[in-house]
């Protein structure tokens, strides 16, 4: 059995797999080849990218890996920076794909961050700056660690597995919505909400917030 290195790229005649996100630990792949803990095989023309789990710091990714990922994705205008980290001109939806984590490390993104309906345990890797609204719910988080630090418009982290607000951004401009979680406090939630703050279908059993909200503070079921 052949096996496949990080990033090595091969030429095949009859794709099988097309851009799948995989999770098994080992997978016998064409005729004779064997990848260990393939993370991603993504397609680019006649070629498919694999990458593996030992690849753990987000510096240590080459860009052939971002483009892929951001082709896959249909990201079209960013930016690699220096540490690679991306900033994106327009929205990213990588929503409905199953992640149980971001596949990059964002900086900016001037529109919206869609990353709902996935398996998502984790905001690493999310934008620290978001232009418009920032969707995350959806998945099974228990923390907004790791997620944007302020968001232009509304931030939605509504039906997950949260148990507290830290990780919050500092600001939203537009509502802040944590419904329907495991939330029996609102403290660490944004120093500043532009529009309502819903806590809907949480068990509260504290209500008090010392944060600024220019609309209203709605908990009422």
């Amino acid at each position: 059995m052949k096996h496949i290195s990080l990033f090595e790229n091969f030429e095949i005649d009859e794709p099988i797999i097309d851009g799948e996100l995989l999770n098994n630990k080992e997978i016998n792949f064409l005729q004779g080849y064997n990848i260990l803990c393939p993370e991603l095989i993504l397609k680019d023309d006649n070629y498919y990218y694999v990458f593996n789990h030992r690849c753990e710091n987000i510096k240590d990714v080459p860009e052939t890996y971002i483009n892929a990922v951001c082709s896959k994705y249909y990201i079209r205008k960013y930016t690699i920076n220096d540490d690679h980290t991306i900033d994106v001109d327009g929205n990213v939806n990588i929503s409905n794909e199953k992640l149980t984590k971001i596949p990059l490390k964002f900086n900016i993104v001037s529109g919206h961050f869609i990353c709902s309906n996935n398996k998502l345990t984790t905001l690493e890797g999310s934008p620290k700056e978001v232009g418009t609204y920032f969707f995350c719910q959806y998945n099974n988080l228990t923390t907004l660690k790791g997620g944007p630090e302020d968001v232009g418009g509304n931030f939605y982290c509504n039906d997950n597995k949260l148990k507290t607000l830290e990780g919050s951004p500092r600001s939203v401009g537009g509502y802040f919505d944590c419904s329907e979680n495991k939330l029996t406090t609102i403290e660490c939630g944004p120093e500043h909400v532009g529009g309502n703050f819903y806590c809907k279908y949480n068990p509260l059993r504290q209500r008090e917030y010392k944060g600024i909200i220019k609309g209203k503070l709605i908990y009422t079921q």
